[in-house]
């Protein structure tokens, strides 16, 4: 029975005697960031986090360049998958197509041309895929933030996705699949079917290499220089993000923290 207003304040706390109005009052929710931006919106537990646009730089041109905006599409369906791997496999594997003419043969690469995916490159924290579909000439456009956001535009399907770490061995997706304007329900329905069956065959994937990891008896890996690209730009971004975390952490009693990373 707790009510508050729309800026947060606690307003009306029932049964509550004086003296406990006073000191609830002090429980105003926490303030949080936000931005709409093309049909999402975005929310960061930071009331002081930079603005959508400087943050995610580029991500702007690109969507005026060719249109993207979700708020005219449809909710189809939510689909929620848990991986038993670590997340930063995960993002390896959603960031590269090396895999796709293989492992989505039925799948994914049905849709799409898979060149689309393997040609796109990081841009600072945006990467921006451009594809054709398969059944026309139209395109599809996906743009990733990181960490962890997915969206989708084309003329059958858009997707809002993301992907986030339960545990250190443990990954959740959440996507919402979404209809386009002036697609027939029943090709969305079936473009969302793959794209489902695509996430669970890459749960598959990284379900395995969890476990080879986690073996102990993979001492390095390979990346191949051209499909792989962005695996390495990735990695990039997590290493640059555990450098500044470690860099903002307060020394404890003055001394200096023993964290390293390489």
């Amino acid at each position: 029975g707790w009510t508050y207003d729309l800026t947060g304040a606690l307003i009306q706390t029932p049964e509550a005697n004086t003296e406990e109005l006073s000191t609830f009052g002090a429980l105003a929710l926490k303030p949080v960031s936000v931005a709409i931006w093309r049909g999402c919106v975005f929310a960061n537990p930071d009331p002081n986090a930079p603005d959508f646009g400087d943050y995610f730089q580029g991500v702007d041109q690109f969507a005026a360049d060719c249109g993207f905006d979700l708020s005219h599409y449809n909710m189809l369906r939510r689909f929620e998958l848990d991986i038993a791997a670590d997340w930063k496999l995960v993002y390896d594997n959603s960031v590269e197509c090396y895999h796709c003419p293989s492992m989505h043969a039925r799948t994914l690469n049905t849709l799409y041309d898979a060149d689309g995916f393997a040609d796109a490159n990081w841009a600072g924290r945006v990467r921006k895929v451009m594809a054709r579909l398969k059944s026309s000439d139209q395109l599809h456009h996906s743009i990733q933030l990181f960490p962890g956001s997915y969206l989708v535009m084309d003329p059958v399907i858009g997707i809002v996705g993301r992907f986030y770490p339960v545990a250190p061995d443990r990954t959740k997706l959440v996507f919402h699949f979404l209809a386009a304007p002036g697609a027939t329900t029943s090709d969305s329905e079936r473009y969302a079917d793959l794209w489902s069956e695509t996430l669970r065959e890459d749960h598959a994937i990284v379900t395995a290499q969890q476990n080879s990891v986690s073996s102990g008896m993979l001492e390095h890996g390979y990346l191949v220089s051209g499909p792989e690209a962005s695996v390495h730009g990735v990695q990039r971004l997590i290493l640059d993000a555990y450098r500044q975390a470690i860099d903002q952490q307060t020394p404890q009693s003055g001394g200096e923290t023993n964290a390293t990373v390489t």
